[in-house]
């Protein structure tokens, strides 16, 4: 990995361990996904990020270098410092297109820039952890307000390392019905989560998991949950280029994608390198369904030129 890529890779863990860039990332990955076409989505929540790292580049680390492409250019989206990068945005592990031409046919593929994808969910999306000595069930990282069934539990908790989730509070829910929003409103968790920035945690450290359909006679959670097979987290996955050589590729009527196993095995292979920023996307159990205004939003900067403030 070259020295650019790790400062991307520190400057965007940085920047997801703070709730005020974290929190609306979250936001967005619920609202675009659940209110646009895919590819709209998509390209919507690139531009967000590119804002967002924007955003936190000039406030935050100034001395880093950070400039868009120019509209048009096929090959990278943004470059840091010297290095240039591609960056795709996929809700789950799937197919990556790596070109939207369908006259290239050849089977082989190298890449020319390192590859920075946005995985918007968990993979498994309900990977199996030890909630309690014996028991072991299926458990959803909350990114929405879901609906639980009855005989549920509902937690919060830390990640401490890869593999294991340290629970700082759980409750129990009998209910046949019952929003997450509403098990565990934003008041009651967010003390405990502020506390544990406080101490130290990222605001991607945190998770709300919750299981259902737990036996009633079964134990609360317990204090650590472990996962039991792989699983891959959301955030920011960095491939460099070396790792993209001679990759085998697929054709359709579009142009060629890195098959979805393939991708796995490079996400897989980021996780182990350390060049993975994980993300986490619990506040959007507790942001509107709706994606802001894209109207009013444009028309402030029109409304602005008659504030009796404005100068001029």
């Amino acid at each position: 990995m070259s020295p650019s890529e790790h400062r991307l890779g520190e400057a965007v863990r940085r920047m997801f361990a703070r709730p005020e860039f974290m929190m609306p990332l979250a936001a967005a990955e619920l609202q675009y996904r659940k209110n646009y076409y895919r590819l709209n989505a998509a390209a919507l929540l690139e531009d967000l990020f590119f804002d967002a790292l924007g955003s936190y580049i000039n406030r935050v680390e100034p001395t880093l270098t950070f400039n868009r492409a120019q509209l048009g250019e096929k090959e990278w989206d943004y470059a840091i410092e010297d290095t240039k990068y591609s960056h795709k945005v996929i809700h789950t592990v799937s197919d990556v297109g790596i070109d939207w031409d369908a006259t290239h046919t050849e089977p082989v593929w190298s890449a020319e820039h390192p590859i920075a994808i946005f995985l918007g969910s968990g993979d498994p999306r309900r990977p199996r952890m030890g909630l309690a000595p014996n028991l072991s069930r299926p458990v959803s990282f909350a990114s929405t307000n879901a609906r639980l069934r009855n005989k549920s539990r509902v937690g919060i908790g830390v990640w401490a390392g890869q593999q294991s989730l340290e629970i700082i509070y759980s409750s129990s829910h009998d209910e046949v019905s019952l929003g997450l929003r509403e098990a565990l409103p934003f008041k009651a968790a967010w003390p405990r989560i502020a506390e544990q920035i406080a101490k130290g945690s990222g605001a991607n450290d945190v998770e709300i998991v919750f299981c259902e359909r737990v036996a009633k006679s079964a134990p609360p959670f317990a204090t650590e949950l472990s996962l039991e097979s792989k699983y891959l987290r959301p955030g920011l996955y960095l491939l460099p280029k070396q790792t993209l050589q001679d990759i085998q590729v697929k054709k359709n009527n579009r142009g060629r994608q890195i098959p979805k196993e393939t991708v796995r095995s490079l996400l897989q292979q980021a996780v182990i390198n350390g060049t993975f920023a994980p993300a986490s996307l619990w506040f959007g159990v507790y942001a509107s369904d709706v994606p802001p205004d894209l109207f009013i939003t444009q028309s402030q900067e029109y409304e602005s030129l008659f504030s009796p403030r404005r100068p001029g």
